[in-house]
Parts: C-alpha cells; sequence; structure tokens
C-alpha cells in the first residue's frame, strides 16, 4: 500500500488565476432514480448515433455496476430529471432490464443544464492507449498479459507515458494498438519473430517498433512460415538490414507514389531476405497423375478459405501456380484485408475468375504493376488475358 498516491493539489496553486471565483451552488444529491423518470433534452443532447448504439451493444452484456458511474441529472418539475451525463450507459441499464440507476442530482436552471453538459464533456482527461494498456494488464485482461508476455519474449517494452524517439531505449514502443492488432491477426509465433528481428539486431534499433515496419515483418514473416522454424537463422539474416534507411526509403516513395510506406517496406525485407535466407528445394518427386479437371482442395482447406504457400494458392477448391514472391504479394494483400490497398472482393475475383480486365483489377490492388518486375515476379499470360501473377495448375 506504500505505493499509493495521495491527491495533493499544492503543485497547481501557483497556477491558479487571482481574482473572485465562481459561486459553486448547491451540493449534489445522491439518488437511485427510476429510469422511467428520466429525460433527453434534444436542446443539448444528441441523438444515439451509430457509435452510441454500438457502445450500448458493447455495453449490455459486460454489465457491471462496478463499471457503472452515476449518471449527472437536474430537476425539471412533475417528479422528472433531465439527463445531463450519461444517456448511453442509462440506455444500457435499461436493456439489461434495471428499473433505476445511480444518480447526481445537480440544481442548475434550465439554461445551466445546457453549461453543465459543455463542461461535463469537454473537460475530460482522454485515455491514451498506454494508460488503457497499463489498466487492462493491472485489471487482469487476458489481452493485455498475452501481448505483455509476447513483448516480453522478443525484449520489447511498452511505454507507461509518451517518449520522444530520440530518448527511447531499444525495445520501447508506443504502439500498443497496433501490437495487439498484429498479435490477433498474425497470432503469437509471427508476432514475437517480426518484433525479436528489430530488438535483436543493430543494437536494438532504437525507434523502430513502428507501425509500418512491424506490419511489414508480419507481411512477409506469415507468407514464408518455414523461416520461423529457425528464428536465431531469420535474425541474423536481418542483422544487415537497415531499418531507419528503409523507412525513410518507403516514406519517401509513400509521397511520391502514393504507396502505403508498409507496402515498400514489405518489398525491402522480402527482397532482402530472398537474398540472405536460401530455402531448401522441395524433394523430387513421381510425376503425379494428371488432375480432374476441377481439382478438389485438401481436406484440411475448407471452402471459401484461402491457404498459401510458397509455390501455390488454394482457394475454393482451384490451385493455382504461382511464383515465390507472387504468393508474398497474396498473402500480403489477404493479410492486410479489410484495409488493403485494393478491395476484400477483388482478390478472390481474380484468382477464380481471371476476367478479361484482370489487369485493371490487379492495378487497382497495387498501384505500380510494372513495379512488380523489379521484385522479381513472374509476370505470365494466360489464356491471352495478358500480365498476370498466377496460372491455374493443369
Amino acid at each position: 500500500m506504500s505505493g499509493l498516491r495521495t491527491i495533493d493539489p499544492k503543485p497547481f496553486l501557483a497556477r491558479l488565476p487571482r481574482g473572485p471565483q465562481s459561486v459553486v451552488g448547491d451540493r449534489p444529491e445522491l439518488q437511485w432514480l427510476k429510469i422511467a423518470k428520466l429525460r433527453i433534452d434534444p436542446r443539448y443532447q444528441r441523438e444515439i448515433g451509430r457509435r452510441g448504439a454500438d457502445n450500448i451493444v458493447a455495453i449490455v452484456p459486460q454489465f457491471k455496476w462496478a463499471k457503472f458511474t452515476p449518471v449527472v441529472v437536474a430537476p425539471i418539475g412533475e417528479g422528472l430529471f433531465a439527463i445531463i451525463d450519461g444517456q448511453h450507459r442509462t440506455t444500457a441499464a435499461a436493456a439489461r432490464g434495471f428499473e433505476s440507476v445511480p444518480c447526481v442530482i445537480i440544481q442548475v436552471d434550465h439554461e445551466d443544464q445546457a453549461d453543465a453538459f459543455v463542461a461535463i464533456n469537454a473537460n475530460v482527461t482522454a485515455m491514451s492507449p498506454l494508460q488503457l494498456h497499463a489498466a487492462r494488464l493491472a485489471s487482469g485482461s487476458k489481452a493485455a498479459a498475452e501481448l505483455a508476455e509476447a513483448c516480453g519474449e522478443a525484449g520489447v517494452s511498452i511505454c507507461r507515458y509518451p517518449v520522444p524517439a530520440n530518448k527511447m531505449q531499444p525495445g520501447d514502443t508506443l504502439a500498443v494498438a497496433m501490437l495487439q492488432s498484429a498479435l490477433a491477426k498474425y497470432g503469437r509465433e509471427v508476432l514475437i519473430a517480426a518484433l525479436s528481428c528489430i530488438t535483436k539486431t543493430r543494437r536494438g534499433n532504437p525507434g523502430m517498433i513502428r507501425k509500418a515496419i512491424v506490419q511489414a515483418l508480419c507481411t512477409v514473416i506469415e507468407a514464408e512460415r518455414s523461416w520461423l522454424a529457425d528464428r536465431a537463422r531469420l535474425i541474423f539474416a536481418m542483422q544487415t538490414f537497415d531499418f531507419a534507411a528503409q523507412f525513410t526509403a518507403a516514406s519517401a516513395r509513400s509521397i511520391e507514389t502514393g504507396q502505403a510506406i508498409s507496402t515498400g517496406l514489405v518489398e525491402a525485407i522480402a527482397a532482402h531476405l530472398d537474398e540472405k535466407i536460401t530455402v531448401p528445394p522441395a524433394p523430387a518427386a513421381a510425376a503425379p497423375a494428371k488432375p480432374s479437371k476441377s481439382p478438389a482442395a485438401p481436406t484440411n482447406v475448407r471452402r471459401g478459405e484461402i491457404s498459401i504457400s510458397r509455390d501455390e494458392i488454394i482457394f475454393n477448391g482451384q490451385r493455382l501456380r504461382v511464383v515465390p514472391r507472387a504468393a508474398l504479394l497474396v498473402a500480403a494483400l489477404a493479410k492486410a484485408k479489410p484495409n488493403c490497398v485494393g478491395d476484400e472482393w477483388l482478390i478472390p475475383k481474380v484468382w477464380t475468375a481471371r476476367p478479361p480486365n484482370a489487369v485493371e483489377l490487379l492495378e487497382q490492388l497495387i498501384r505500380d504493376l510494372d513495379g512488380l518486375k523489379k521484385l522479381g515476379l513472374e509476370i505470365r499470360s494466360h489464356r491471352g488475358i495478358g500480365r498476370q501473377l498466377v496460372e491455374v495448375e493443369a
């Protein structure tokens, strides 16, 4: 208990303005009020929009009185009260089936109600993602604990407060929301490997645990999961990769071409690892029998799911042969959904239908189609359509 702080206003007294101060008014009362007696004043209260509705839907199944702050209300006559702050949580309580909620009753007239609404909603100290993560960790959140464990294994420390990039130590990061998202999307193994490529190379690369860099590393490693089998080899291969220089170069290209920074980094990291890590060739096998016209998908790939390997993509029962770098590109696009550079429906459309405007569709997925040649991609022709990344297995 010795680590707990007391309320101490002394550091702020010298900053208080001199002169007359406001009249504090009557002390508020605390009461449980019937929800049926509460009203919404449209003069200053907004309608419950989409975001508010989402909040209510999220609150109801997890409702706890320990998380419910009292509703601020003001009497308006006839035993009714206007809600000044708390219409969303009151609606959630009603949806959960409660008839009453705890309220703070303030004695203000009709005009001062709107003024109180502005003051309560404007003078709010927003919680930063860093503070929220620390609070969730202290509360025993499983997701926060899993992220802290993964970061600890990779030598990453999530800062408790904002730190300038030039003051960061190796492993320090502010990008907690991005890390949580990456853990959910790519999984623990991929995230640890990606972070280790930063923290365990070039003296820890301080200040380089950034959203674009981590996303690019995760995308590349996810596309070539064989590299996870020997993490030490992967880290050794990244020792000569200059994250700072590559991030600067990708940022400059982003300004010139509109290409996402992470996309440029995916290209640079993939090219570097392709050069440094030699993937052993697959053992020779007897020539397979000619498959049926519509080869069935393997039993471990359900219809609608995507299976991406170095040499082929399986999607909706179709097996597509690809060159390795094409698989990497497709994996990057698939993992980026729905926030990739193209629309979600375009990827399966190009894979399965191979329409006459395939090149146009691909150009919508990636801004610089001609630039693929620089990445070592083989641009093939299929059925006279033109440039393609994939061809159907014969």
